[in-house]
C-alpha cells in the first residue's frame, strides 16, 4: 500500500504440517521486486499440553471428541490425513484425526488397534466390538471377524477357535459350540467334522 505496509490474504484455510514458500512481489522506484521465505510449519503439542487437547479457532484448547486424537499423536497405521475442504467441512476441529477401521478411541486422546477377539468396522469409533460366537480375530487391528472352520468352535471374544473335543464334532463353518455325538457313538480325533 501507499504506507509500506500490506495485508495478504492466503486462499488457505488450514496449513498441515510441510515446507511453504511465501513470495511477495512489489515495485519501488520504477523497479519489480520478489522476496521470499521458506518456512516449515510443525504441529506442536506445546500450545495444549493437556492429554487428547488441541488448539481451538478463537484461542484456547479443546478435547478431541471420542474416537479421534490429535494431530501431533501422528495418524494410526490405515488411517490417512484430511484434504483441506473435507477439514473445513467437518463437524470436529480438524487438528482431530479420526481412527481408521480396526481402531477406536473411548476418550479422544489416542486410537488403539482393536484388540484380539475384537474388531471394528468403521472409523472414528469410540469402541472395539467383541466377535460374536462362531468367529474370532486372532490379530490386532481387524475389521472384521472370521467364521470357525468346520470341527471347530468359539465362544463370544475369542481370539481363535478351539478344536471340538473327543466325542463332540461341527460339520458347519461358525459354530459357537460343538454338537455332542449320539448314544454310544464317538468321534476318533479332536476338530471332528461328523461323527465316526
Amino acid at each position: 500500500g501507499t504506507d509500506g505496509k500490506e495485508v495478504f490474504t492466503f486462499n488457505v484455510r488450514l496449513f498441515w504440517e510441510g515446507s511453504y514458500t511465501i513470495i511477495a512481489h512489489f515495485k519501488f522506484a520504477g523497479m519489480h521486486f520478489a522476496i521470499g521465505a521458506t518456512r516449515e510449519v510443525v504441529f506442536s503439542d506445546a500450545l495444549c499440553p493437556a492429554r487428547g487437547e488441541v488448539p481451538k479457532a478463537g484461542g484456547g484448547c479443546e478435547a478431541c471428541p471420542n474416537g479421534s486424537q490429535p494431530l501431533s499423536m501422528g495418524i494410526p497405521r490405515g488411517g490417512r490425513q484430511m484434504t483441506d475442504d473435507e477439514a473445513a467441512n467437518q463437524t470436529w476441529n480438524p487438528l482431530c484425526i479420526r481412527c481408521p477401521r480396526g481402531w477406536y478411541s473411548p476418550d479422544g486422546a489416542e486410537c488403539k488397534e482393536a484388540e484380539p477377539g475384537h474388531y471394528q468396522e468403521q472409523e472414528g469409533q469410540d469402541r472395539q466390538v467383541a466377535c460374536a460366537p462362531g468367529t474370532s480375530t486372532p490379530l490386532r487391528g481387524m475389521t472384521a471377524c472370521m467364521n470357525c472352520s468346520q470341527g471347530q468352535y468359539a465362544t463370544g471374544g475369542a481370539e481363535l477357535c478351539s478344536m471340538c473335543p473327543k466325542g463332540t464334532y461341527t460339520a458347519g463353518y461358525g459354530s459357537a459350540q460343538c454338537t455332542s455325538c449320539p448314544g454310544v457313538l464317538t468321534t476318533v480325533n479332536i476338530g471332528s467334522t461328523r461323527i465316526g
